[in-house]
């Protein structure tokens, strides 16, 4: 994927050796990052933008493209694993160019859906989307309150886990009752 690593770089003025010093990284690794070779993830990016004076997500625009950050509440945890209370607190706050007045963020815990989202990261959830859609990704919510992540598969219809721990089971659809509390519409890996 085109980055914008090198053009930033040479606007700072730093050889790729500084650069890579700066990041805690080398040359070689700086180079597979922008030629493409290597996919410029959050980690990468958070590491290189402070010292190309730009945000971690301006890596990826072209030059003078504008977008609006909105910064969305962590209103709590979801399981990514079984069943478990949503945990509620409001005192955090995420960036991300998704814009729907109604999304919020929740942190992952567990390891259920590490294959997708690791714990430490967040997920964006639009609770103005809850008809489930093959292959998409979903909170919801039993009727003891307890809320958890999982991707909906249909022909049968279940919620399955995305794990490299094969020990996580399947929630079929009918068996179970629950609500979609929404849609899972970004995912943000930790720093």
């Amino acid at each position: 994927m085109k980055n914008r690593i090198r053009e930033l770089r040479d606007a700072k003025g730093l050889t790729a050796e500084q650069l890579a010093e700066l990041a805690g990284t080398k040359k070689t690794q700086l180079g597979k990052l922008e030629r493409g070779e290597r996919r410029l993830s959050d980690h990468w990016a958070t590491r290189l933008a402070p010292h190309l004076g730009v945000q971690p997500y301006e890596l990826l625009m072209p030059a003078g493209m504008v977008i609006k950050v909105h910064y969305l509440p962590v209103i709590g945890q979801v399981s990514c694993g079984n069943w478990l209370e949503a945990i509620e607190d409001t005192t955090d706050y995420v960036p991300t160019t998704y814009d729907s007045q109604n999304a919020f963020a929740l942190r992952p815990i567990g390891e259920s859906m590490n294959k997708i989202i690791r714990e430490g990261g967040f997920i964006v959830v639009d609770p103005d989307l809850v008809d489930l859609i093959d292959g998409k990704y979903y909170v919801v919510m039993n009727s003891q309150g307890e809320a958890t992540a999982k991707q909906y598969k249909g022909n049968p219809a279940r919620l399955v886990p995305c794990s490299s721990n094969p020990s996580y089971k399947e929630i079929a659809v009918g068996r179970e009752h629950f609500t979609v509390v929404g849609q899972i519409v970004r995912r943000e890996e930790p720093l």
